[in-house]
């Protein structure tokens, strides 16, 4: 909605002292049906509104103009607070968020999936509540779609008191229309536990957060209970998305307040991570995500899924570069080590025979899921030797550049390169790594050889399934099926239940093999899952101390 540049895209207006009698008294039985859940808004004529007094708010880039006017073009929201106590409403305009998860942690609470949106404005938009009615307008420069709209009503000590939420609204460039809401009664957001039991179908609950001397609007998370479900809605600014005032450089969990020990994501990921499990498996690991800084010690740890390596290359955890180099080199030479591998036909000089250019061969891996059910999703490639960040269908390599171009199952893609292959002294291989996403919710992390050929041949790949060998090979635990365990119970030879070949912590679930806790990841090392926990023995959030219950 607000796209700046000079131009008004979107403008609310605030009564002075409230709705005049001509628009309260015209209103005509138009239901609108994109209001939220038990929500009725009511449509009547432009020229049937009238107003005491309006003020238009018009949003140019960041900066907010005030001016008078009558019967503007655009919405007229008419809020009715039937509860005396009410005496200011706040709006929150949100737009999708594209790439959000599916929920987020408000602050003393265990996380809670939610369907996210971005208020784009810097300031929050508020009205006074006179004679039990305030009012605000929308206005755009073109038809516009707000995807959502909550509105809160606070009391004298700006406590919130009631809500109402809209989805859907159409704002008209050129037509006025009144749209008539009624607030629901709305109290506050809590854990469900045995002091606060599951509330009745139509409770409206919220919880609202901001960090001290916040100048954005605050974060709104609002709840809608119905007999058999509950819905959440969390509209946050864009400029602070979990509302914390965490500068940026230390923003590490942008939907977590003032995270501590938040699983890393394979963004994050730096290093090789032993784990002990039923069968000790070697994993990529990260910091965890802790806003206040790393805790020594800590800064290895899971990451929030599971990207299992060969088991050698933890030989040289965390993160030696030149371990790792000399052990896929040894690995490979002496065929002990899983690995893909692609020949490529270059001239001596590093470039691509010109009957090979680009030069495109088959990528098939299909080996390393062999023998299950678990299927592979996708193959990915990292930078040359290095453990720092995620998986892309493109990597550069020297002044060249591999590409993925197509996928099919079980695991096979189409990999293209183009440019100078750089080439080792002697002629000898390159190593880069490649990932196989499984649809188990695991992910294979294996050695790519890059191999110059000759130009007589054509390019071609190949996949080594090595089990045995130097190690025995435990990588391929991670392809077993999905499971799903009820309980969170302690197994024989783990704290928690044994998921996918991995041991979960005290208090997580396996879900479709990958141990969570509540909705969010799995906890890090010296974390166990507790608080609120249920009778299956499950956790809801990560904490750890003496007030943890487990």
């Amino acid at each position: 909605m607000s796209t700046g540049g000079g131009s008004a895209t979107l403008g609310v207006g605030v009564t002075g002292a409230g709705w005049g009698g001509g628009g309260r008294g015209a209103v005509r039985q138009a239901t609108r049906a994109s209001t939220a859940t038990g929500a009725t808004a009511f449509l009547i004529a432009g020229d049937d509104i009238a107003y005491d007094r309006t003020v238009r708010a018009f949003l140019v880039g960041a900066t907010v103009v005030l001016a008078g006017c009558s019967e503007p073009p655009g919405i007229s929201l008419e809020i009715a607070a039937d509860d005396a106590s009410i005496t200011t409403v706040e709006l929150f305009v949100g737009e999708h968020c594209n790439g959000c998860p599916g929920g987020m942690r408000p602050p003393q609470l265990s996380p809670k999936a939610a369907d996210l949106y971005l208020v784009a404005d810097p300031r929050p938009w508020t009205a006074t509540v006179e004679g039990g009615v305030a009012g605000i307008r929308l206005e755009s420069d073109t038809d516009t779609d707000v995807p959502a709209l909550v509105i809160v009503g606070f009391d004298a000590n700006h406590t919130p008191v009631a809500t109402r939420t809209l989805y859907n609204i159409s704002i008209p460039a050129n037509d006025a229309v009144l749209w008539r809401t009624t607030l629901l009664p709305a109290s506050p957001l809590v854990d469900i536990d045995t002091a606060h039991p599951r509330p009745p179908a139509g409770t409206e609950r919220i919880k609202i957060w901001q960090s001290p001397n916040q100048t954005l609007p605050s974060c709104v998370m609002v709840e809608h209970w119905e007999a058999d479900r509950v819905t959440r809605d969390a509209l946050l600014p864009d400029g602070d998305r979990d509302c914390d005032a965490v500068p940026m450089a230390q923003e590490c969990a942008r939907y977590t307040p003032n995270a501590v020990g938040i699983a890393a994501t394979i963004d994050e990921a730096s290093c090789l991570l032993p784990v002990a499990t039923p069968k000790s498996i070697c994993m990529l690991g990260g910091p965890p995500c802790t806003e206040a800084g790393i805790t020594p010690g800590q800064e290895c740890d899971y990451l929030d899924e599971d990207y299992c390596a060969p088991l050698q290359l933890c030989a040289c955890a965390p993160a030696d570069a030149a371990c790792i180099t000399s052990a896929i080199a040894q690995g490979v030479s002496s065929n002990t080590l899983s690995h893909l591998r692609c020949t490529l036909p270059v001239q001596p000089d590093g470039s691509i025979c010109p009957d090979h250019d680009p030069a495109i061969a088959k990528l098939d891996a299909g080996a390393m899921v062999q023998g299950g059910s678990t299927k592979c999703k996708r193959i990915a490639l990292h930078d040359p030797m290095s453990l720092r960040g995620g998986f892309s269908d493109h990597v550069q390599f020297g002044t060249g550049t591999f590409k993925l171009t197509s996928f099919d199952q079980p695991c096979e893609a189409a990999i293209e390169w183009s440019g100078m292959l750089p080439l080792n002294p002697g002629g000898g291989a390159s190593y880069m790594f490649a990932e196989l996403e499984l649809d188990n919710g695991k992910h294979l992390v294996l050695p790519l050889v890059i191999e110059p050929g000759e130009c007589a041949r054509p390019p071609s790949c190949a996949a080594f399934r090595i089990e045995g060998g130097i190690t025995t090979e435990t990588m391929f635990e991670c392809t077993a099926p999905a499971p799903s365990s009820a309980s969170c119970q302690a197994s024989d030879v783990c704290p928690g239940p044994v998921c996918g070949g991995t041991c979960c912590g005290a208090g997580e679930a396996c879900v479709e093999g990958v141990c969570r806790c509540g909705p969010t990841s799995r906890c890090a090392a010296d974390q166990i899952c507790g608080g609120g926990v249920d009778p299956a023995g499950c956790g809801s959030f990560c904490c750890k101390g003496a007030s943890c219950e487990i």
